[in-house]
């Protein structure tokens, strides 16, 4: 089973920090991952974080860092 069998999950934005991936439906930390082939390389940049216990994926926000 690969990456396009997982199912999109809205989640509100600031929801969820991707520091720490945690799966807003089991609340599990140790089946979900931000793969490395979705993260943009920009400021404030969305990532694709994945719960494989659910198969579902969501996307997050790094917050920002200060300078």
């Amino acid at each position: 089973m690969g990456t396009n069998d997982y199912q999109f999950l809205d989640v509100p934005r600031n929801c969820i920090e991707a520091v720490i991936p945690i799966c807003p439906l089991c609340h599990d930390t140790k089946c979900t991952e931000i793969p490395l082939q979705t993260v943009i390389l920009t400021i404030d940049a969305p990532y694709r974080t994945e719960c494989h216990s659910c198969k579902r994926w969501w996307n997050t926000r790094r917050t920002k860092i200060r300078i």
